[in-house]
């Protein structure tokens, strides 16, 4: 997966780009922005898959879940499908907080659709800062 590095994998890999040549360290940061430029919205729930709240039992629920819309560009999208499954409140906002950090972080990478979700969610007042 994507976000499964330990923190023993990250220590060793920046051990290992620090001795690399630059040549090679643009080659592994340019791989490194490729994948996260395909995330999608199921791959960003491993980062809370391990969190004590919430959050983390809807990363881990979702992840789980192999009717969950992983590829997901809009919220209402999951919210559609969290409505289908008749969700609790806790699990909607769980949900819309990791939506809005994700849209945040893809929307750097210029995929179009979430660039205009992470405009609605700002224009919302919603957005995390």
């Amino acid at each position: 997966m994507l976000f499964s590095a330990g923190i023993g994998d990250t220590i060793v890999n920046n051990a290992a780009l620090s001795n690399a040549s630059c040549t090679e360290n643009a080659a592994r940061y340019a791989e490194w922005c490729e994948k996260a430029a395909a995330c999608t919205f199921g791959q960003y729930l491993e980062l809370y898959r391990h969190h004590c709240d919430p959050r983390g039992d809807f990363a881990r629920d979702g992840f789980d879940d192999t009717g969950f819309p992983s590829g997901a560009k809009s919220w209402e999208t999951v919210e559609s499908y969290l409505l289908s499954k008749r969700a609790c409140i806790e699990a909607f906002e769980a949900g819309r907080q990791i939506w809005r950090s994700y849209v945040r972080d893809m929307a750097q990478w210029g995929d179009e659709e979430l660039v205009a979700a992470w405009e609605h969610e700002r224009c919302s007042g919603l957005a995390v800062a």
